[in-house]
This record gives C-alpha cells, sequence and structure tokens, in this order.
C-alpha cells in the first residue's frame, strides 16, 4: 500500500527506524490542502483552496502501517486515517494512506520536531520556497500565540 508522509516521516532516518524495509515511491503533492503544526505541536493539513502540501509516498506492508499506527496515536484518536489521491510529479494521482490529526487550531511545535519535517523535506528535494513556507508559517502560528 502507498503512505503519503507530509510531517516527520518524510525524513529518511525516522522512516528507517519506524518502518524499516518502506521504500520511497516519489514526491508528491496534494492540492487544496494546506500544512499547519497543530495545537498538539504536530503536523496536520487542513483544507485550502489555494494551498498544496508536498511530502513524499512511500510503500509499506501491513507490519509498516502498525507501526505508523502506533507511532501516530491512531488508537488514542491522536490521527486518523484516510484515503487520499495525490499528485506524483507526471501528475497522475495515487491513493495513498495519509494521517490528519483532528485538532485543527494552530499551535507550536514540539522541540526539534520542524527540523525534523524540513530537513525530510531537503532530503527529498521539496521545492525551496515550499521550505520555506514551512518555517514561514510556523513563525505566523508562534506570532499569533503571543
Amino acid at each position: 500500500m502507498l503512505y503519503f508522509a507530509y510531517g516527520s516521516n518524510m525524513n529518511r532516518n525516522q522512516m528507517v527506524a519506524r518502518c524499516p524495509g518502506a521504500l520511497l515511491v516519489e514526491t508528491a503533492r496534494l492540492p487544496q490542502w494546506e500544512f499547519r503544526i497543530n495545537g498538539r505541536g504536530v503536523a496536520t493539513i487542513v483544507q485550502h483552496p489555494e494551498r498544496t502540501v508536498h511530502g513524499v509516498v512511500w510503500e509499506i506492508n501491513e507490519t509498516h502501517r502498525a507501526s505508523l499506527d502506533r507511532h501516530e496515536g491512531v488508537a488514542a484518536g491522536c490521527y486518523e486515517i484516510r484515503m487520499m489521491d495525490v499528485l506524483l510529479p507526471c501528475s497522475s494521482a495515487v491513493s495513498a494512506l495519509v494521517y490528519v490529526d483532528p485538532i485543527q487550531s494552530h499551535g507550536s511545535p514540539w522541540d526539534d520536531y520542524l527540523n525534523r519535517v524540513v530537513e525530510g523535506a531537503r532530503q527529498h528535494g521539496l521545492p525551496e520556497e515550499y521550505i520555506a513556507g514551512l518555517l514561514a508559517v510556523t513563525e505566523g502560528q508562534r506570532a499569533r500565540q503571543t
């Protein structure tokens, strides 16, 4: 099965630890969604007609999915699993598992969390303007809280 990572699971080191043997498929994007650090301090996505979330698609198996479910706190309701169509660079759509946190409020990231997200984005060559936007979104969220 395919899994679209847009947060810290883009980071190769983290995915190797959580899902040994998962295969990187390709970068991808999810139009009409926006990246957000929520009130729990982790990444989620929210619908937005003018934004696009970039990330990576991993090929995972059932053991990997169980590991991700545990790490993402699915049983506790921290993340919900959705099947969504994401666009590969060639613009073909693939259906992938996506973890979405139901908490949509703005927040500040946990210590070192955003560093892992940005490092993962850079490892996969996501657009620099998108990476700058990840950092700017977080700075904007911090400003709103003060």
